[in-house]
């Protein structure tokens, strides 16, 4: 009956195991483009990209390009510019 209950606490824990695995892979890809995770998951759920954690996952570790095109995207939507904020170039 020990082993039962055992089997059972590991078959649930698997998902939240691989879960924070993806996490930790995911959050310094996005902190080298200058973002962190909760920015990058954020900016991504407000901009209606609807990738899982294990996507991202792979992408990062497998595609750098594409997983730059999503951190910057998701930097637009959470840091958007102002308008009228434009420096002026003209001068130098």
């Amino acid at each position: 009956m020990k082993e039962l209950d055992h089997m059972y606490f590991l078959r649930h824990r698997r998902p939240r195991d691989m879960r924070t695995m993806w996490i930790t892979r995911i959050n310094p890809a996005a902190r080298e483009h200058g973002l962190v995770y909760n920015r990058l998951i954020s900016g991504l759920h407000r901009a209606n990209v609807h990738l899982d954690r294990k996507t991202l996952c792979t992408l990062a570790e497998t595609e750098p390009v594409t997983f730059k095109i999503l951190v910057d995207e998701a930097k637009r939507i959470v840091y958007p510019r102002m308008a009228g904020t434009d420096r002026d170039l003209s001068q130098f």
